[in-house]
Order: C-alpha cells, then sequence, then structure tokens
C-alpha cells in the first residue's frame, strides 16, 4: 500500500509536456525531480536527454517507453527535454553534446548519496535499453544451495525475516533484486534452484516457482505466498513484517535540526552566487533560435564537439561443423574446453532456427560488450561423429543444445525449453557454475595426436641440413631503442676472449625449434 504511494508521489513530481506524454511510462524530469527521483533513489535508472524536434528521439520513443513497461516496478526511465529553456542548463551540467543522450545511474553503496553516472552505448532497442539497466541491479540476494548454506545465511542476522524464493531458472530475477532492495535491512532474501534437492525437500515445495516468508527467520514457521507473482503482490505480502523504504534509502543517521539549518543556508548562499561553468555552457544564447533536424543528431552549440561514433558489432553466425572429423577436432579431444554445440534436423524446422537465432544474438552481445563466450557450433544430426555421441550420451532425438568439456571430462545438455529465454538462462548457469553436469563416458574422447618422436628427429635434421646450405641472416632486434653509446659498442668490433665475456652479443646464428601450445582460451567452468 505505501509503496503504491510512493510510486504515484513520484510521478507527481514529473511533467507532462515533451516528446512523451503525461499517460507515458517514461517519468518526463526536470533538475529538481531528477534530483528527487533519480539521483538517490536506491533504483537502477536510466535517463533520456532529448529534444522535441530531433527526429532521432522521435524514433527511439516507441522503443523507450516499450522499456520502460518492461522495466515497470524494477527500475526507472525517465527523460529531460533539453529544448526547454529552464533545462539547459542542466543538460549542459550533464555533459549532454547530441540528442538523444542517454544515461545510465546506479545506485551509490552509500544510502542518500547521489548514485554514479555513465553513458549507455548499447543497441538502441527495448530488449538492449531493459538487458542494460537490469545487468546495473544491485544483488543483495544470497544464492543457497544446501542446508549449510541456509544454515549460515540465518546465522548472519539472527532473528531477521527471511525470504525464500524457490525457482528454475538459473540466474536471480530483476524483480527479487528490487524486493531486496526495497525491504533491505528488514528482510533477508535467499534464492534456491529447483536442483538443489536439499533445500527443496526441506520446505516441501513442489511447484516452481515459489515463495515463503520466515517472520522470524526460524524455518519451522514459515509461510507459503499463494497468488500470482509480480512484483507489486510480494511487496504486498512482505510488507507484513515491515514497510517498504520509501524511493531513496534513508540515511544511517538522521541530521540534527542544527546541521539541516546550517545546509539550507548553505543552499541560499549558493543560489545568490554565479553560476557554474557547465551551466553557463549551456545559456540560451549559444542554441540556434531556429534549430533545423539534420542526419548528424549532434546539436550545434559553441565549441568544440566530440565525434559520436556508433558502437556496432556484426551479427556472429553459429559456424557448422560439417567434416567428419570437424566435432573431434573442436570439441572432443582430451585438450578441449568447454563448447557449446547445437544439434539440428538436416532440414531446418523452426525449432531448429529459433535456436540458431538465440545463440547467434547471445554470441553477438557478448562480443558487444568485449565478454567472452565459449565457441558454439552446429551440427547435423545425421553427422557420423555426432551419432557416436548421441548413442554413448543417450540423447533424444530432435533439436538440442549440448554444453561439453572434454579436457575436465563432463557435459551438460538443453532439451526441452529451445527459447530464447531458456537457452541463455542455462548459457549463464554454465558460465557461473551453476548448472548440472553429467560425466562423459569413456571412449568418446580422443587423445590428440602426436608426430611420432622419429618423424619429428627427422624433420629437423632435413631443417638443419637446409639452414646450413643458405647464407646466414643476421637478426637485428630493434625493439629498444639504442642511446648513441649504445650504438657505439654495438658498432665495436670484439678483438679479445675477455672483451668478448663482457660484450653483449650482437648476433645469434642457430636453429629455432618451435612449438606448438593448445591455448585454453574458454575455461569458464570453474567461475
Amino acid at each position: 500500500m505505501i509503496w503504491t504511494i510512493l510510486l504515484v508521489f513520484g510521478v507527481s513530481l514529473v511533467l507532462g509536456d515533451g516528446l512523451y506524454s503525461k499517460g507515458s511510462p517514461v517519468l518526463q524530469l526536470n533538475q529538481k525531480s531528477y534530483d528527487q527521483l533519480i539521483a538517490k533513489s536506491n533504483y537502477t535508472s536510466i535517463v533520456e536527454f532529448y529534444a522535441p524536434w530531433c527526429g532521432h528521439c522521435k524514433n527511439l520513443k516507441p522503443a523507450y517507453e516499450k522499456a520502460a513497461k518492461s522495466l515497470s516496478g524494477i527500475a526507472k526511465v525517465g527523460a529531460v527535454d533539453c529544448d526547454d529553456e529552464s533545462n539547459k542548463p542542466f543538460c549542459g551540467s550533464m555533459g549532454v553534446q547530441g540528442f538523444p543522450t542517454l544515461k545510465l545511474v546506479k545506485p551509490s553503496k552509500q544510502p542518500g548519496k547521489k548514485g554514479t553516472v555513465e553513458d549507455y552505448q548499447g543497441p538502441r532497442t527495448a530488449k538492449g535499453i531493459t538487458d542494460a539497466v537490469t545487468d546495473k541491479i544491485s544483488n543483495h540476494v544470497m544464492r543457497l544451495k544446501s542446508l549449510a548454506d541456509f544454515d549460515k545465511f540465518v546465522a548472519k542476522t539472527p532473528g531477521r525475516a527471511k525470504g525464500l524464493v524457490f525457482s528454475e531458472k538459473g540466474l536471480v530475477p530483476a524483480f527479487v533484486k528490487t524486493l531486496a532492495i526495497d525491504f533491505l535491512g528488514g528482510v533477508d532474501f535467499g534464492y534456491v534452484r529447483s536442483g538443489d534437492k536439499e533445500l527443496v525437500s526441506k520446505f516441501g515445495v513442489t511447484s516452481f516457482p515459489a515463495v515463503l516468508l520466515l517472520p522470524n527467520g526460524d524455518a519451522s514457521e514459515s509461510k507459503k505466498f499463494d497468488g500470482e507473482i509480480s512484483k507489486e503482490s510480494l511487496v504486498t505480502f512482505f510488507s507484513e513484517v515491515m514497510l517498504p523504504h520509501p524511493d531513496a534509502l534513508p540515511p544511517s543517521a538522521k541530521p540534527s535540526s542544527k546541521s539541516s539549518s546550517k545546509s539550507s543556508s548553505k543552499s541560499k548562499t549558493a543560489s545568490k552566487s554565479t553560476p557554474s561553468a557547465a551551466e553557463e555552457s549551456l545559456e540560451p544564447d549559444s542554441y540556434p533560435q531556429h534549430p533545423k533536424e539534420s542526419p548528424d543528431p549532434r546539436v550545434d552549440t559553441e565549441g568544440p564537439k566530440p565525434a559520436q561514433v556508433p558502437i556496432t558489432t556484426p551479427k556472429i553466425e553459429i559456424t557448422q561443423l560439417e567434416e567428419a572429423d570437424a566435432l573431434q577436432k573442436t570439441c572432443l579431444h582430451s585438450k578441449s574446453s568447454t563448447c557449446l554445440i547445437a544439434v539440428v534436423p538436416t532440414e531446418a524446422s523452426e525449432t531448429s532456427t529459433t535456436l540458431l537465432d538465440a545463440l547467434s544474438d547471445i554470441a553477438t552481445r557478448h562480443a558487444h560488450r568485449g565478454a567472452k563466450l565459449f565457441p558454439i557450433y552446429s551440427v547435423s544430426e545425421d553427422n557420423t561423429e555426432f551419432k557416436t555421441l548421441a548413442d554413448g550420451l543417450k540423447l533424444k532425438e530432435g533439436s538440442l543444445v549440448l554444453a561439453v568439456n572434454a579436457k575436465r571430462g563432463w557435459y551438460s545438455v538443453l532439451d526441452d525449453d529451445m527459447s530464447k529465454d531458456a537457452v541463455e538462462s542455462w548459457i549463464d548457469g554454465i558460465r557461473l557454475g551453476d548448472f548440472r553436469k553429467q560425466k562423459l563416458p569413456d571412449g568418446l574422447v580422443k587423445e590428440l595426436e602426436e608426430e611420432p618422436v622419429v618423424e619429428k628427429k627427422a624433420a629437423v635434421e632435413e631443417e638443419k641440413v637446409r639452414k646450413e646450405d643458405e647464407p646466414p641472416v643476421i637478426v637485428v632486434d630493434e625493439s629498444e631503442e639504442r642511446s648513441e653509446e649504445s650504438a657505439e659498442s654495438a658498432e665495436r668490433v670484439v678483438e679479445t676472449p675477455e672483451e668478448a665475456s663482457e660484450s653483449e652479443p650482437i648476433v645469434t646464428l642457430g636453429v629455432v625449434e618451435e612449438k606448438t601450445e593448445v591455448v585454453d582460451e574458454y575455461e569458464h567452468d570453474e567461475l
């Protein structure tokens, strides 16, 4: 109840003019409402700085409003009209150079302090914006895998209420993270996967998702939530033990009346002082009186402007293994690390197409963020090597995704839900080490074939003879710059053994033996 009132109060502070209407899920902000709703909020936020006449801003509007709906109750999505005269100093202080500019605001770790602000450089799509914001949400939820974990969880804050969320998903959902923020310091939240049998059995959970409240942290007094799971309904459920925090976390100690009066007097003094350089940089005179829209989204302000280069990542296509021994060479030899194999039918189907598109999108987004991911391949179900593998692992027919680490002798299969969310959740579980792995049967992993020693020696001798027949090649290392003094000593001829032993050799002649090393580039499963 209180939580709903706070949100309504928050909306009353926003403006109604500009690109977004009063009924829009996007909060229309000015500097005052930004400071109240965003800067010191305990929610992660994203704010767009725009001009109503900007074509790029108009194009972004549908995706931005869609993201705002998806993030409702989880994060805040706001917008500032920089064409409004009263907002121009504020936009200047935020470093706005072009429209639209998107900025992510992550809450401070210290209650009551302003959060950190960074530019959003991701794709300007509803999903891209939603993913970027949810990735920034602080996580106060403890992952519980066993009874021992639960005992530590309770002992950490004895007597405090506990909330337990049971789910089949690998990662903690964003709305559960925000629940923990809403009740921080009053209710501690733990997250349990459906595969954690000890805890599932202890609390008698038979269906997922499930939510339990332990009013005093006592497992014997647990109360189960009955109803449709949503952020609003769970806020009401946990409000039985404490009311959720207001939007901005309260500071650890309330300021005294003296300090309040001092701060108010300081603010009055500040209001009379001269504007800051940032405020002066966006005075009305610096804006064109009749700005015109152009393909360049930057605003024609006075002074030098940094170039805005869009970040684009080519779509990564999934490599198909077609050669007879390709599967063994890439994923099934004794030194191969984790790799993902998408198994598809000979003739493309809707399921296989959806699966490959999902994997391609996941790989592309990881590449865009500069994050490493396992190599991903596809293989036809009639591939001879795969048939042998499928028989050994007793895989069912049809589209599936297989994770294999031949070096460590384990595998994992996703063969039920091929939706993008399910595939991504499964991959995240593997990256974090939170997944169900099985032992690879003997005989499926091949040892790397090494060149026989006799042939190696013959090759070295042949190379040695060949090099003796060739004129010697002098290789000078130019990686370091020499001073005039060292250059002169390099040109000096060494005449005595004593001098030779004290001098640094300039030229080295000989045969260099090349070694081939398998680099373990995708070793993620220990995380």
